[in-house]
């Protein structure tokens, strides 16, 4: 019987979710936090922030390196970007593979096989010979699979030893953790490639504080035993399917996710390649054009400023696109505006690419206004993630958030993986035979001249989706009136997933409804 005066609700759920364990989401968590002391729940969420930091600062350091690399091995451009894009790819295949088995293996003993062999691969590739490439970028390949589990299981590990506030700062230290790792190895490594050391010794930095922090979560990391259901079926099921599917029917999630994936193609091109093409414009013009200062330090002030303007712009632009949505805003002159974010997010590829072409253009020609645009891009474009995450979250339903964000990320990091790829082929188109450095540094920004037509495609797809905005958040609201718990000791009610309720679905919500009217 439905209480008068009560919201009444059915949660459906996917149909490969089923749980009959009657175990809580916080009772399965709460032996861990009672259990463990503060001081030794710090310890673990400080190892697991630092391992996070440096198996990214491991997959960004070599980009600081490519030119000792490629001597080293003896390989063009177009080769060198193979291994961003095989590593993109085994990513995104790892990735599904942690989709599947982190909640079945016990997480310690998973984390800690995988930074195992991921120590083991980057050993070994260390010591390859000049003429092994090949096997170089497979072991490179294969240690991909330790940064997907650090980062899928880092924020489930500290959830399970942190509650309420404490959590939330845990979980803001592994989101900038990569971030930082991301920007000091470029200039770190970038550093030994201009003081002169091998391209190895920037790539023992990471295993070298990897290990002592494996060793220390070894002694410090709770053991924490899956919860198994049996009744749920294989996630390769139709289930799974239901759920790509269900998904993509939105219109504005599919947008999202295409446009995203076009935007990234250039960005992650730009990331790779830019400590090469900046060293290239470095060695045509002569320490002197840039005030006299090293090159290290150069990639150092590039960064700082860049993260610098993030931080600035980030929450400002957060700000002004959800004043601008609810009103708030002296643009709307306190009429809110539905269409405010998806637009926000529409005009920042546009203004990301014009400031970013006078960018890299500027670079060789006025250096204080490549800073100057530098500083801009970030700070007028900084917000564009976040706020895409918050439409992509919002228009997907309450009960199927996680596969949305992960479906996501799995499409926006296959169609990366030949970004780089493309950038390294065509230079080595434009530049021809020529191989002084101001003929490189241009091939390669003709090269990402090219790639910034993407920027103005996912332009024009958030666009489209900023028309489809308000109604597909209004049906997402109107299917979450599903999703709304009953007593926890009332069984959960299995739906399809479809973004219309099906002749069941209907018939339950219109028998409740005959319910609610006859109490009145």
């Amino acid at each position: 019987i439905w209480e008068r005066g009560t919201r009444s609700m059915v949660r459906f759920e996917p149909s490969f979710s089923e749980n009959k364990s009657a175990v809580t989401e916080d009772e399965e968590v709460h032996f861990t936090y009672k259990e463990l002391s503060m001081t030794r729940r710090v310890t673990v969420s400080i190892l697991v922030t630092t391992l996070t930091f440096f198996l990214v600062y491991d997959r960004m350091a070599i980009d600081g390196v490519l030119l000792s690399l490629q001597e080293f091995f003896s390989i063009n451009d177009s080769t060198t970007a193979l291994l961003q894009t095989f590593q993109a790819i085994s990513s995104s295949i790892f990735f599904i593979s942690i989709g599947m088995i982190g909640d079945r293996i016990e997480r310690k003993r998973l984390l800690l096989l995988a930074v195992s062999l991921w120590f083991f691969l980057v050993f070994l590739s260390l010591i390859v010979g000049r003429g092994m490439f090949w096997a170089y970028l497979l072991l490179r390949t294969l240690s991909a699979f330790a940064y997907t589990v650090v980062s899928s299981l880092g924020p489930v590990i500290v959830s399970d030893i942190f509650q309420g506030r404490a959590r939330g700062y845990c979980l803001m230290a592994l989101s900038i953790a990569p971030l930082i790792g991301s920007l000091l190895s470029m200039s770190i490594s970038s550093w030994f490639l201009t003081s002169g050391y091998s391209w190895h010794s920037a790539m023992l930095i990471s295993p070298s504080i990897v290990l002592p922090t494996t060793i220390a979560l070894l002694f410090t990391m709770p053991r924490h035993e899956p919860t198994l259901n049996f009744n749920k079926s294989s996630v390769l099921s139709l289930g799974f399917i239901d759920d790509i599917k269900s998904l993509l029917s939105i219109r504005t999630y599919a947008l999202l996710v295409f446009g995203a994936t076009f935007s990234n193609l250039y960005q992650r091109a730009m990331s790779f390649w830019m400590p090469t093409i900046l060293l290239y414009g470095y060695m045509a013009n002569g320490p002197s054009f840039y005030w006299n200062l090293p090159f290290p330090v150069l990639m150092l002030i590039t960064l700082l400023l860049g993260f610098t303007a993030l931080l600035i712009g980030m929450p400002l632009s957060m700000w002004f696109a959800e004043s601008w949505q609810h009103g708030r805003s002296p643009l709307c002159t306190g009429r809110p505006f539905s269409r405010a974010i998806p637009l926000f997010v529409t005009l920042s590829p546009i203004v990301y690419s014009l400031i970013s072409a006078t960018a890299i253009t500027m670079f060789v020609r006025m250096y204080p206004v490549y800073l100057i645009c530098l500083f801009l891009n970030s700070l007028l474009t900084g917000g564009a993630a976040p706020l895409t995450t918050q439409i992509v979250l919002d228009v997907s339903p309450k009960w199927n958030r996680a596969a949305s964000m992960a479906i996501y990320n799995l499409f926006v990091g296959l169609a990366d993986s030949p970004s780089s790829l493309i950038v390294g082929s065509l230079s080595d188109v434009f530049r021809g035979e020529a191989t002084d450095p101001l003929s490189r540094y241009n091939a390669f920004v003709y090269a990402l001249y090219i790639l910034l037509g993407c920027n103005f495609i996912s332009a024009a797809l958030y666009g489209t989706a900023t028309v489809f905005y308000p109604s597909d958040l209004a049906a997402c609201q109107d299917d979450d009136m599903l999703s709304i718990t009953s007593d926890e000791e009332t069984p959960i009610l299995k739906g399809a997933l479809d973004r219309r309720a099906s002749i069941v679905e209907r018939g339950l919500l219109s028998r409740k409804a005959t319910l609610d009217t006859t109490l009145l």
